[in-house]
């Protein structure tokens, strides 16, 4: 009996490895981009795997990860009803999410090892993004072609993803932040001329950059600020010119932050919402966004109200902030909160999530969220819960 027992506590305080963590946020990462069905099934039944070897560890999550994961459960359940009439692919859809929200809870049990299995991650691609330009050149807009079924601005979007994971999973895990890689990942997303990602992955750095001059003494504050103000300025007065040709001339900023066609997009589909599909999601027919695009919405929020509804849409967008609503979220909290919202931001322009393969990052960086306060430890075990 005690033997079991002892097992039974093995089992649940046992953490995934870095390299298993590593390796299923590389398949996810190699599945979204090459958009391959066969990676996708492999993906989520590592997935399932995961979580059948390891499903004693949910009961390690404080009580509002659980009413979390059992909400989005139902909402789903209630939801693929109304779903699967439109499209049996909803049926995947629902699995997606399920295992990839299963998954994340239980690799970020142990927030150090998740850490260095994003950092991990992240470092493969943007060297096997880097190896590609050193080859290919840096001009020309050579990531469209790097792979056979992704635009440039496809990857650098995932990027991002992956740039947000890591930063929060790095500063939450170590207090650490990711300065170099969120200056390569803004190298890469310039020379993949995007304007959704070369915002953020700007807003990245600024976030970084504004942690790390107010986190330390007053002296280190105000030399940072002078510092950041000087070179500002010496950069606008000699190279200002340059620069804002660079960016007309290899960027999509020259054209401006709207986009016609996601304007479009959106107004068509609003135009399809009534009382009945505001709720269950609405079709796509007659609209450009089945005429123009293939079906592809460039927007990841019409995307999930399309599959899913109203209901699973407001849970998604909730789930970081339900997490902490019982507790006073800490300076680490907000930290990742500002993250994640750069990542929700640039998937307005892009089908990036809700649902996709990528949501295991998003619930990640969540669950990452809702540990990372003052109070975390306690919070876990539930103490915290009942206020």
């Amino acid at each position: 009996m005690i033997e079991a027992q002892a097992s039974v506590s093995c089992n649940i305080h046992a953490s995934v490895p870095v390299a298993g963590i590593g390796f299923l946020q590389c398949l996810l990462f190699v599945a979204v981009a090459y958009r391959s069905n066969a990676l996708s099934a492999i993906a989520l039944l590592v997935c399932f795997g995961l979580i059948s070897v390891s499903w004693r560890r949910f009961v390690v999550g404080h009580a509002a990860e659980k009413r979390l994961l059992i909400l989005m459960a139902a909402v789903l359940t209630v939801t693929l009803q109304f779903a699967v009439w439109r499209s049996f692919t909803a049926i995947f859809h629902f699995w997606t999410v399920i295992l990839t929200m299963g998954a994340s809870f239980l690799v970020t049990r142990e927030m150090g090892t998740y850490s260095k299995a994003s950092g991990l991650t992240l470092v493969i691609v943007q060297s096997a993004i880097l190896i590609y330009l050193t080859r290919e050149g840096f001009t020309g807009f050579p990531l469209e072609d790097m792979l056979p079924d992704s635009s440039s601005n496809g990857i650098t979007s995932y990027l991002i993803v992956l740039q947000v994971n890591y930063a929060v999973a790095r500063y939450l895990a170590a207090r650490k932040l990711t300065l170099v890689t969120s200056l390569l990942t803004l190298v890469i997303c310039i020379v993949g001329y995007g304007r959704g990602s070369l915002v953020a992955a700007s807003s990245i750095l600024v976030v970084i950059l504004f942690v790390y001059g107010f986190r330390g003494r007053p002296v280190r504050t105000l030399f940072v600020i002078v510092a950041m103000a000087a070179s500002t300025l010496f950069v606008v007065r000699q190279y200002g010119m340059d620069i804002v040709s660079f960016i007309e001339s290899n960027t999509k900023l020259g054209a401006g932050l709207l986009d016609q066609s996601r304007q479009t997009i959106a107004a068509e589909y609003v135009h399809k919402i009534d009382s009945f599909t505001l709720f269950t999601g609405a079709n796509y027919a007659g609209t450009v966004i089945e005429t123009d695009f293939s079906g592809n919405p460039h927007n990841s929020y019409i995307r999930a109200h399309h599959i899913f509804g109203l209901p699973y849409l407001l849970v998604s967008l909730l789930f970081p902030y339900l997490l902490i609503a019982r507790v006073v979220p800490s300076l680490r909290q907000l930290f990742g909160l500002a993250m994640l919202g750069i990542m929700l931001i640039r998937a307005a322009t892009e089908p990036i999530l809700f649902p996709t393969l990528l949501d295991f990052f998003f619930f990640s960086v969540c669950f990452l969220i809702g540990q990372g306060g003052a109070n975390s430890a306690a919070y876990r075990t539930g103490l915290l819960s009942a206020r």
